[in-house]
């Protein structure tokens, strides 16, 4: 069983006497059967074809499935699953931090004491987020934890999702169209795959849109966000201000604009990887991998079609 990342030393004993572990090497995939991937490589029909041959199961351990092309896994016979569950504590958590250090911009006035600039108070541009109006757009497992953490905030919840049910949206909340979210909201957070009909879902025209001062906050897919749109709107005053777990690429150049800006948080893609979150999502990852390995059907598979190809 191939580790993208490396086996992790509690994940050991889930695989003892079942399977030999190998990786980060690229070239161990060779004779895989089973891979545990992460983000760094795209699983598409060459990918298969002459790096890892011999697969029978890929499993993404995270949410995400964008680098895996699931009709390429189809066509060489294999299982391609993810772990949706494993990442959702944290990455909801993880944007929350975000916020609330965009909003208090905590990374300046860290600095400013650092620096002994004195005058703290009278220079202190914090937001308070009582009372104020948040957009969630994507109300999936990450979005609706989060749309339910800016409730308990005391913040106003507008909810954006086409497939979701309007029994799934807690009374406490509105659902409205992604237009009304730019317009309403004082902070707009991303909660969305990265598809071909999502890339760049906020360029220039939606930061426009929304509210002068407001909060800009994307802890889903780089992939989603024109990031010279955002370098305008925070340059422009458009924003009070940006945080991003994700970017595109990752990670950014030392000298990227968003890098250089006292009022935008950039993390490096790890709002999932707590000491919990990271556990989690091996562990499930793991234990599909084994499943597919024993002939059954693995927890979370992404393309189903396979089981017909395999029966053919």
């Amino acid at each position: 069983m191939w580790f993208e990342r490396g086996l992790q030393p509690e994940q050991e004993p889930l695989i003892a006497g079942l399977a030999t572990p190998t990786g980060p090497d690229v070239g161990d995939l060779a004779s895989a059967r089973a891979a545990i991937a992460g983000v760094g490589y795209q699983w598409d029909d060459d990918f298969y074809a002459t790096t890892a041959p011999n697969l029978t199961v890929v499993v993404r351990s995270g949410i995400g499935f964008d680098v895996l092309d699931l009709d390429a896994a189809t066509r060489h016979n294999v299982m391609a699953c993810n772990t949706p569950e494993g990442p959702t504590v944290s990455t909801a958590e993880h944007t929350v931090a975000l916020l609330l250090s965009a909003a208090k911009l905590l990374p300046v006035v860290q600095q400013r004491l650092r620096q002994g600039d004195g005058n703290y108070v009278p220079v202190n541009a914090g937001v308070e987020l009582d009372g104020l109006t948040a957009g969630i757009v994507g109300f999936g497992r990450i979005g609706s934890r989060v749309g339910r953490t800016l409730s308990a905030l005391g913040m106003n919840v507008l909810v954006n999702d086409p497939f979701i049910e309007d029994d799934q949206i807690p009374p406490s909340m509105e659902r409205v169209s992604f237009e009304n979210v730019l317009q309403r909201s004082e902070v707009v957070t991303l909660h969305l795959p990265l598809e071909p009909s999502t890339r760049q879902f906020m360029g220039a025209a939606e930061f426009d849109a929304m509210k002068p001062g407001s909060i800009f906050v994307n802890a889903a897919r780089g992939g989603l966000v024109d990031h010279d749109a955002l370098v305008a709107a925070i340059d422009s005053g458009r924003l009070h201000s940006a945080a991003l777990d994700v970017t595109e690429p990752e990670p950014l150049a030392a000298d990227h604009p968003l890098l250089q800006r006292d009022n935008v948080i950039v993390t490096p893609h790890i709002a999932a990887a707590t000491v919990a979150g990271k556990n989690r999502m091996y562990d499930m990852a793991v234990t599909a991998a084994l499943q597919a390995l024993r002939g059954e059907e693995p927890a979370n598979l992404l393309n189903p079609a396979v089981l017909d190809t395999a029966s053919e």
